[in-house]
């Protein structure tokens, strides 16, 4: 499930993002989504949404993508 793949420009942007607290559920946010999922399918995120509200984290191996030279 945990793909070592690289990661384009856009999900790099994202990753970072989450990781420094935008959880992606402003609706500004919605455009992201698609990519969002495809980080989760990787098992670098994780994506909840309690009462509606949608919720994205960095999961510890998303992490590990945040390292430099990594």
């Amino acid at each position: 499930m945990q793909g070592w793949g690289r990661l384009n420009d856009r999900q790099v942007m994202l990753l970072r993002r989450i990781a420094d607290g935008d959880d992606l559920s402003a609706p500004e946010g919605v455009s992201y989504r698609i990519s969002v999922r495809a980080l989760q399918s990787r098992g670098l995120i994780r994506v909840s949404r309690k009462g509606g509200a949608w919720r994205a984290t960095v999961t510890d191996v998303g992490r590990l993508y945040l390292v430099p030279g990594r």
